[in-house]
């Protein structure tokens, strides 16, 4: 039985229903169903003929699906060969009788790659205490009395042996690089590095940097989670951003995400998605608007996740706000990677030579 069914309505005079899907996971099987809810001109069609899909997946492939008819309800169930490539997938649902072939829908979504057990560290959040250690040795001599700068190291050490792609971070002579274009192994090149700041209003970084600051905790409420996000926006209206989640609700059906209260900066469009009773990472992509001063509306933007029925417990953490048309995968934003550091080191030093004498360093 599919687990997310994504029924549209379509009406045969208005044409078919093109629709966006909520992502799907690899390593699937029928986990989704797309199909339509049929009329003409408002009254209920019974369909007779039979009803087949396709889906065209990342590499252009074609996957063929047979559907299913009841009265007025043809749809499709995905088969595995739907969820075995990561990337965009575009499926069509179609019914054919004694009048021809009509498509009822052309829906699009993203398949992810389900994660592993492998838990793998990126380098580009918080360094090994081997890099840690061997930073603060080659930067020691040019640390000032106040050595908090030190701890922005949130990259490896740059090595003439590694080659780097754009948008990896590196530490270099005591400062933390971005690559802004891919750099082969070899001395190194400025030109191919830009510096980073890391500060409290670096809200945004191309790249996957969360701009959303403390969003790791879990929030549950009743019908209503919001986000304060117009400060982190307020610089990028009209640029395309991607916002993910993972979310649960005690009842299974769709929450609606949403600009709350059209105020401030906050997202473009007004989304739908249906959790289930665990957590389930969802995303979407839109546009930064302006929906300027509100009378009697004192914050500066939000987003707010609600359900339109009735009482409901939804459940969100790992928040994640990012610009791009591409969802990654949640990490701790930069700022609150360097607030956890400086937290750390605070807790257990108070000048270099105990910096030194913590990590062990001669």
């Amino acid at each position: 039985m599919a687990q997310f069914v994504n029924m549209f309505p379509v009406d045969l005079a208005n044409g078919p229903a093109l629709k966006t899907l909520n992502q799907m996971h690899s390593a699937n099987v029928k986990a989704n169903r797309v199909g339509a809810i049929v009329t003409n001109n408002g009254a209920p069609v019974t369909l007779s003929g039979t009803c087949s899909g396709t889906a065209i997946l990342a590499d252009h492939t074609t996957v063929a699906m047979t559907g299913a008819t009841s009265g007025n309800q043809a749809y499709v169930e995905l088969p595995s060969a739907c969820y075995t490539m990561e990337g965009p997938i575009h499926i069509f649902v179609t019914c054919t009788d004694a009048n021809g072939t009509t498509t009822l829908v052309a829906a699009s979504g993203y398949v992810r790659a389900t994660e592993t057990d492998t838990v793998i560290d990126p380098g580009t959040i918080i360094p090994s205490v081997s890099q840690l250690i061997q930073a603060i040795e080659d930067a020691v001599d040019s640390i000032p009395a106040d050595y908090s700068s030190l701890l922005a190291s949130i990259a490896p050490i740059f090595s003439t042996e590694d080659a780097y792609s754009a948008g990896d971070y590196v530490w270099h002579s005591g400062s933390l690089y971005r690559a802004i274009d891919n750099a082969p192994a070899g001395s190194w090149n400025a030109s191919l590095f830009e510096p980073v700041v890391i500060t409290a209003e670096s809200r945004f970084t191309v790249g996957g940097n969360n701009a959303v600051l403390l969003q790791r905790t879990e929030k549950s409420a009743n019908r209503f989670i919001y986000y304060d996000v117009g400060n982190a926006l307020q610089d990028h209206v009209g640029e395309t951003i991607s916002v993910s989640f993972d979310m649960k609700a005690s009842t299974s059906r769709q929450i609606r995400v949403n600009p709350y209260q059209n105020a401030g900066y906050s997202i473009e469009d007004m989304v739908y998605f249906t959790p289930s009773l665990d957590y389930v990472r969802f995303s979407f992509t839109t546009k930064v608007k302006n929906y300027g001063a509100v009378s009697g509306v004192s914050h500066n933007g939000r987003i707010g996740f609600y359900d339109e029925v009735g009482d409901n417990t939804i459940s969100i953490k790992n928040f994640k706000m990012e610009l791009g048309s591409v969802a990654t995968p949640w990490q701790m934003s930069a700022q609150d990677a360097y607030a956890e550091m400086m937290n750390t080191f605070a807790a257990n030093v108070a000048t270099v030579a105990e910096a030194k004498a913590y990590l062990g360093i001669e």
